[in-house]
């Protein structure tokens, strides 16, 4: 009778034990998105305001760290946008971003004329302010935020 209820407490203290340290790396994978910085959310340094020629949208390559599982490729190319620089209010220099990928299919779009934007795989047309003016693009250009870094 003590061996039987010896026995019954060890197995179930031991499949306790064994069964809290396999969810130990169960809990920590569910809670990894929530410690894990979200890299979406970061700006990245372009190019010099006073490089950007005013009113003319220019492509750019965003160059930056970037990290693929256990891999880390430092200052690589992780995409490009096309900026403007323009006069704001005030005089104040301001920049307008959007993202070169079409939101129709994911072709690149390309600089055209003065007058806007083309994707040339599907013959989507944008206006120089990224709105869709026609072809089969769902929407216009993605805009993308931008924060200028004024240095004195």
């Amino acid at each position: 009778m003590f061996r039987r209820r010896f026995l019954i407490i060890f197995a179930t203290a031991f499949s306790s034990v064994v069964t809290l340290l396999l969810a130990i790396p169960c809990v920590r994978f569910l809670l990894a998105p929530l410690k894990r910085n979200n890299k979406l959310a970061e700006f990245h340094k372009v190019a010099p305001l006073t490089s950007l020629p005013i009113d003319k949208p220019t492509r750019l390559n965003v160059i930056a760290d970037r990290q693929d599982s256990f891999t880390r490729y430092p200052k690589s190319v992780i995409g490009s946008v096309w900026l403007r620089r323009r006069i704001g209010t005030e005089g104040v220099d301001e920049i307008d971003a959007w993202q070169t990928i079409c939101p129709h299919l994911g072709c690149g779009v390309e600089r055209a004329s003065e007058d806007g934007f083309t994707c040339r795989c599907h013959a989507s047309d944008f206006d120089a302010n990224g709105k869709c003016l026609r072809g089969p693009s769902p929407r216009d250009m993605d805009k993308l935020l931008v924060r200028l870094n004024r240095c004195r």
